[in-house]
């Protein structure tokens, strides 16, 4: 049985900006880019990800 695309191990990179991603970790990594620690599937990553960080709202204008 081939590995489905869902199973290949991923790893979570982050750039200088504090912005992460998920990467294959069988590619190397773009430029700019380094490995944050975490390793595992494409959909373990994204839910850690998703449970990590807050989503970014924006907020109303303060009123003076």
């Amino acid at each position: 049985m081939s590995p489905t695309k869902r199973s290949v191990l991923h790893q979570i990179v982050v750039n200088d900006a504090r912005e992460f991603a998920v990467w294959p970790s069988a590619r190397p990594l773009p430029s700019g880019w380094r490995p944050a620690g975490r390793t595992g599937t494409r959909d373990e990553l994204l839910l850690h990800l998703r449970s990590s960080f807050a989503p970014l709202v924006e907020l109303p204008p303060v009123r003076k």
